[in-house]
């Protein structure tokens, strides 16, 4: 079976997952498959569901304990199953203005994880650097032979 493709405004979330976190498909994922381990839903009614809304509340504490189910993994990954969530439909504007706060908050998440990569890039060069300086004081401090 053929998955569609992936268009603009489309909810993605993991099949498996130790947390359950929705997104709404932008940009690079347009035009691809979601494939087998991940979840795809389409708004098909705009004025009925604003997808930022529906990833919100899916990603949030309430939507991830109703819609994961606990696998038997060692790991604690958790089956999702976005049927299983009530998701409560206020007025379509007040939908936007909640889903424009989860925007804000999904974009937020992403800056802090980009902060974070680049904290542990910025340790592993200086553990890098402090080691090559050791290496090159052993090296000078060594005792040369005489002949």
């Amino acid at each position: 079976m053929l998955y569609p493709l992936i268009r603009a405004g489309d909810v993605l979330l993991p099949v498996l997952a130790r947390e359950v976190v929705a997104r709404v498909a932008t940009g690079e994922d347009v035009g691809t498959y979601a494939g087998s381990g991940v979840h795809h839903l389409r708004v098909t009614d705009p004025e009925l569901v604003d997808p930022w809304y529906l990833a919100g509340f899916l990603s949030s504490a309430e939507g991830g304990r109703q819609a994961a189910s606990v696998t038997s993994s060692p790991s604690t990954r958790y089956r999702v199953d976005p049927r299983r969530v009530r998701i409560p439909l206020p007025p379509i504007d007040q939908q936007r203005a909640y889903g424009h706060t989860f925007r804000s908050i999904a974009e937020f998440t992403t800056a802090v994880r980009a902060v974070h990569d680049l904290g542990i890039d910025l340790a592993r060069d200086l553990a890098e650097t402090v080691t090559a300086d050791l290496r090159a004081s052993l090296t000078d401090s060594r005792p040369t032979a005489h002949r």
